[in-house]
């Protein structure tokens, strides 16, 4: 039968990516059961699909791993170095061969890692099994609620344990006239789902043991089997039925009885603990079926090449839309603007839907940087751990792919220059385990990314010497801390004193620093001599679609990034204040620099009497964009320069409006730090208390 391998080969991706992760998490907790079940159902899946898609030599390896690890369940081996380094190296192969199927499997190493595990497996060792089921019948003592004891207080410690299933029994209440409302007569069967140990679970019970009966007993479960509970299996165990008792039942019920009726009719059991059994047999179902769901959550593959397409056809009607909005406001027709209206409710709704496609969190790429860490750590003698927060930020694929090799080389060189060797940090006082830090956050319309470890920082002595070296400064020069990442990211330049796999040719920083620029970043670096180095990536949430603030300044439009825009307001008397020195208003109890956006960009003409401020903030630099008119918002499709107007600091992008004009998009961090170095406005503020008040009915909105 003809078929398409694409299918196979991305999925295959997909759960490589999976396995990885999962396998360096083990490494760090070998005895989670979770973990260990579900990287054998992986190797499991890849293994079946191999087989089934006619790659024989990628089943073949996976097979050998799921040996591996099924022997790692039955408490047969213990998760070692060997066992991670073998499997790590089992899924490279795997990876070399969905690019080329005719590779050979690599399984000879496994024979000595196994009897290496197995000859560490202890002899009180359990079988890693995750979850189980642990039946419990717990009779309490008669006075146990005279001590102030409360059962419903007990059960729900027991619950937090995992899912719990309680059934009451009342074998024991007396008659009416006998009845004691201070004793208790209810003994209770209890079900518990739980991936704790049986002791863990006798804790619970550990201060109402005096006087009560509690007896803990395990279920065998087969979570990974396509196998459910059987009620004739239930009984027996409850019931103490003899197989020859079963065998009877099922014998009769080939004539269409049901098992658990013919037991209740033959005296075998009675209706309660009829009942009960089929509540556990519900009770184990339902289990076991939220544990497929979970571990077999429903995904829809697109490739990247469909999702991209969809998102250019949302950027031609999007502009489309834009065109008959405008339309629409010169003929001035009741039902045109209604349709109109609908349609951009449609079109923008649209419009977040096919984004968030494309929107990823940066989770996905940041876990997958533990394995670059663990390898290069132990290649150089190192010991790091990565520490990840914010993995919850979101950033466009497309961006996050290109951004994917920048994070790697700053990893890379924070292990290779940053990070000492255990003994070296241990004389400067530090622990011997070094740590590297990525940091995800947004700011404004942008997403920042921090690379941070805790190393020996950069020398400056060091790169001025180097430098002076390859002829870039002066011997008499002087280097100071905001100069180092220029001379870092110099093609060429490098501060390892030999070359190795990982560094020392010059390619790495001047890299990273050219594709942040194409996508529009920012690239900053901080450090302190003897304490850690910190770079800094910040870029654009999407380079798609957004939300603008559209303004004019003359004949030219603008747009601003909506999430960068806290308000607006009339500035009466522009053409008189932006014409002095001191372009500082006191605006709600704050000074508020100025941008004078006309002056900085060159743009001809005069400033009107009667402009028009935008508050803009960048996260660490706030200031009000003067123009002559805000026409209002809009949805823009983003579209890259090129030529002298792509080498503008303060313009990122641009975009097309509906009625054909283009409008160039402000890239407002990096606008307020030039004005802020180049103007000195930032600093200023500090330096005067220059005002001008303005009342709040001169505001026209606020965000």
């Amino acid at each position: 039968m003809d078929f398409s391998p694409d299918l196979f080969f991305q999925e295959s991706r997909s759960l490589l990516q999976i396995l990885e992760q999962d396998l360096v998490s083990l490494e760090e907790a070998p005895r989670d059961g979770d973990l260990l079940q579900r990287i054998f159902r992986n190797m499991h899946t890849l293994k079946g699909s191999g087989a089934m898609f006619g790659f024989e030599n990628i089943s073949a390896q996976a097979h050998a791993m799921e040996n591996a690890f099924d022997s790692i369940r039955a408490g047969k081996m213990t998760v070692t170095r060997g066992v991670i380094e073998e499997s790590l190296a089992g899924l490279d192969r795997i990876t070399a061969m969905l690019e080329d199927p005719d590779l050979p499997p690599h399984v000879e190493g496994w024979q000595e890692v196994t009897e290496a595990a197995c000859g560490m497996t202890r002899e009180d060792s359990a079988p890693c099994s995750g979850k189980q089921v642990f039946h419990l019948r717990f009779h309490p003592a008669p006075g146990i609620l005279q001590n102030g004891t409360r059962l419903r207080g007990l059960f729900h410690e027991l619950a937090s344990l995992g899912p719990v299933q309680i059934s009451a029994q009342d074998v024991r209440l007396p008659s009416w006239d006998s009845f004691d409302p201070t004793l208790c007569y209810l003994d209770f069967d209890i079900l518990l789902v739980t991936p704790k140990s049986e002791e863990s679970v006798r804790e619970v019970f550990l201060f109402v043991e005096s006087g009560s009966t509690l007896s803990v007993e395990t279920i065998p479960f087969d979570w990974d089997g396509d196998k459910t509970p059987l009620l004739g299996e239930i009984l027996q165990r409850r019931c103490h039925i003899t197989d020859e008792q079963i065998q009877e039942l099922l014998e009769a019920q080939k004539q269409n009885k049901k098992l658990g009726e013919l037991a209740v009719m033959q005296g075998i059991v009675d209706e309660e603990e009829l009942e009960t059994a089929l509540e556990e047999q519900k009770f184990l179902q339902k289990q076991k079926k939220t544990r497929d769901q979970t571990s077999q959550a429903a995904a829809l593959l697109v490739s990247d090449q469909k999702v991209n397409a969809a998102v250019d056809l949302v950027g031609e009607l999007v502009t489309l839309k834009e065109r008959l909005s405008l339309h629409v406001g010169e003929v001035k027709d009741p039902v045109l603007d209604e349709i109109s209206e609908e349609l951009d409710f449609l079109v923008s709704d649209l419009r977040e839907r096919i984004m968030g496609m494309r929107l990823v969190p940066l989770q996905n790429m940041f876990v997958g940087f533990r394995r670059i860490v663990r390898d290069l750590s132990v290649e150089m003698g190192k010991e790091v751990d990565l520490e990840i927060e914010g993995g919850e930020t979101e950033l466009d694929k497309t961006v996050m792919d290109s951004l994917k090799s920048c994070l790697v080389h700053m990893i890379r060189n924070s292990i290779d220059h940053g990070i000492e060797s255990p003994q070296d940090r241990m004389k400067r006082g530090k622990s011997s385990r070094g740590k590297i830090s990525l940091r995800a956050r947004y700011v404004g319309s942008q997403v920042e990314i921090d690379v941070a470890d805790d190393g020996a920082g950069i020398d400056i002595e060091k790169v001025r010497q180097k430098a002076v070296a390859q002829g870039l400064l002066s011997p008499d020069s002087s280097l100071l801390h905001d100069e180092v990442l220029g001379l870092l990211s110099r093609p060429g330049f490098s501060t390892a004193s030999r070359v190795t796999s990982v560094s020392g040719r010059g390619v790495g920083t001047d890299a990273v620093l050219a594709e942040v620029e194409k996508l529009a970043g920012h690239l900053f670096l901080d450090f302190r001599e003897g304490q850690g180095t910190t770079f800094t990536i910040r870029i654009p949430l999407t380079l798609a679609i957004i939300d603008s603030l559209q303004v004019r300044l003359g004949d030219h439009h603008f747009s601003i990034h909506l999430n960068d825009v806290k308000e607006c307001f009339i500035l009466p008397q522009a053409r008189q204040l932006l014409s002095s020195t001191q372009r500082i208003l006191h605006h709600q109890g704050k000074p508020l620099p100025l941008v004078d956006l006309r002056g900085h960009l060159g743009i001809g003409g005069s400033h009107p009497e009667l402009a028009h401020v935008v508050v803009v903030d960048s996260g660490f630099h706030r200031g009000g964009i003067v123009v002559d008119e805000i026409i209002g918002q809009n949805q823009v499709v983003i579209k890259p320069l090129k030529g002298l107007l792509g080498r503008v600091a303060e313009i990122s992008s641009s975009t097309i409006l509906g009625d054909g004009d283009i409008s160039l998009i402000l890239d407002i961090p990096r606008l307020l730090e030039s004005l802020s170095v180049d103007g000195e406005i930032i600093e200023e503020i500090s330096k005067n208390n220059f005002s001008m008040e303005y009342t709040k009915e001169e505001l026209l909105c606020s965000k």
